[in-house]
């Protein structure tokens, strides 16, 4: 049998080095859709072998279908207690969904999502689903991973420190939670985005957790983060950020259509909120574990007050409430 004769470089510890024709998920790259990573990959060559899909041996990633076990791990000392703009890459699952607006022949962005492993993003349904959030004229094309402030790339910070350049990928398909329906109760509001090729994390580009049940949130702190609309209607150039509580009893008494077992009611201490934009993208909370801190997806950004900085609840799927929902629809 043929070994491979040089090494062209070592595969991270989430990644095998696999002959090209037999890591299916590498060997179906499109030329659009990163085949610039296949040389990226490349671990080995086999020079007796003649064809090239058996020459070149590649860093095969996990199946699609397994959430990883080492996630939510976001630089420490870029933690922000309090503020409105978010450190770059603070929040390395943020994921920016990117839409072909077919009548001006432009990508724009109009939701988010949280990268959960190397080929999904799981955001709302009512961002992938015509006419709820995406307009008649955008099409879900691509994921922007990676990014800050969307007018540099690379983003960098005051000293001069810069990121590696944000990461784009096309979509393969979405799937949306079978429940969701178009009302203003927006139930079962959550959709799973496949990546057309795996994503490979690096410090800006990392997976946050999923959790398996619902999280108890009770006088939590939670955080939210988007490049949605500001207070004066235009969306942000830069991500945001804002810390959040439960307040479940006012969505209780006040929103006849709110589930408690299904969605998550939370606002500002100063009436804080996510806004128009922000839509798909995560409600978090860190945890410690086992002297470790880790962040988990306890919701999903789902829909709030009409009037943006109005100081009334946003609302978020519940995560932890369709855990089984999300392990069934991963596919390798």
């Amino acid at each position: 049998m043929s070994v491979p004769s040089f090494k062209a470089g070592h595969c991270p510890a989430d990644e095998k080095c696999t002959r090209r024709d037999k890591c299916l998920r590498i060997h179906n790259t499109t030329l659009e859709d990163g085949a610039h990573l296949l040389v990226d990959r490349q671990c080995a060559v086999d020079t007796r072998a003649a064809a090239l899909d058996r020459r070149h041996y590649t860093c095969c990633p996990e199946p699609g279908n397994v959430l990883p076990k080492s996630c939510g791990q976001a630089p420490a000392s870029y933690r922000m207690a309090y503020g409105t703009v978010a450190r770059p890459n603070v929040y390395p699952w943020m994921a920016m969904l990117m839409y072909e607006n077919r009548r001006l022949a432009t990508l724009t962005n109009n939701c988010s999502g949280s990268l959960i492993n190397k080929r999904y993003v799981l955001t709302a349904a009512h961002c992938v689903v015509k006419p709820i959030s995406v307009h008649p004229d955008l099409v879900l094309r691509r994921v922007r991973l990676g990014e800050h402030d969307i007018t540099t790339n690379p983003d960098c910070d005051f000293r001069g420190n810069c990121a590696a350049p944000f990461v784009e990928i096309g979509i393969e398909y979405f799937n949306v939670h079978e429940k969701f329906s178009n009302t203003s109760s927006l139930e079962s509001d959550i959709a799973l985005v496949r990546l057309q090729t795996p994503v490979r994390y690096t410090r800006e580009i990392q997976p946050i957790c999923v959790p398996r049940d619902p999280i108890p949130l009770h006088k939590s702190g939670l955080e939210i983060a988007g490049w949605g609309a500001m207070t004066h209607g235009i969306y942000s150039q830069v991500l945001l950020r804002n810390t959040v509580f439960e307040n479940k009893y006012y969505c209780q008494n006040m929103m006849p259509f709110f589930h408690n077992e299904s969605q998550i009611c939370a606002v500002g201490p100063n009436g804080e909120d996510s806004c128009e934009g922000d839509s798909g993208g995560p409600l978090m909370i860190t945890l410690n574990i086992q002297y470790q801190e880790h962040v988990y997806l306890a919701g999903i950004i789902s829909y709030g007050s009409e009037n943006c900085g109005d100081k009334k609840p946003g609302v978020y799927t519940k995560t932890g409430a369709f855990f089984s929902w999300i392990r069934a629809n991963l596919k390798p």
